[in-house]
């Protein structure tokens, strides 16, 4: 009786084991940090996506408080983190959201995901710069 609770205990803890492990791999579409709070930011919708041979970056930032201007530096990386590209944009704004498109050229096949970084402005003054990460997409 006792041998049979340790097998089927063992056989609970190997399976639980490659759940997990599996569940570790997986990568979600668009990758957005809704615990992390920001002061000027109520939020950011980030995503990647791909048109032919072309990566486009759109960034949604949705304001908190009243931002004058909201700029950012978007980098284009391989699954290596190996940089690409690297374009300093700066966002339109749309009542309380600013929204950036910005279109990379993917010359080779691979993974490739956007950071980036972008910093808010009240009154021509510094608020707070935010990084972040896109969802990856394959050419």
């Amino acid at each position: 009786m006792r041998k049979g609770i340790v097998l089927l205990l063992s056989l609970v803890m190997v399976f639980v084991m490659s759940a997990a492990s599996f569940a570790a791999d997986q990568e979600p579409a668009i990758i957005e940090d809704p615990i992390e709070e920001y002061s000027s930011v109520a939020g950011i919708d980030a995503s990647l996506t791909r048109n032919g041979s072309a990566a486009i970056s759109t960034i949604v930032v949705t304001e908190k408080v009243d931002l004058s201007s909201v700029k950012g530096t978007l980098t284009l990386v391989n699954s290596s983190g190996k940089k690409i590209s690297s374009k300093n944009v700066t966002f339109t704004s749309h009542g309380t959201t600013f929204y950036n498109s910005t279109s990379f050229n993917l010359s080779k096949a691979g993974t490739y995901k956007v950071k980036f970084s972008i910093t808010t402005y009240k009154g021509g003054a510094k608020k707070e710069t935010i990084n972040g990460n896109t969802n990856s997409i394959k050419k």
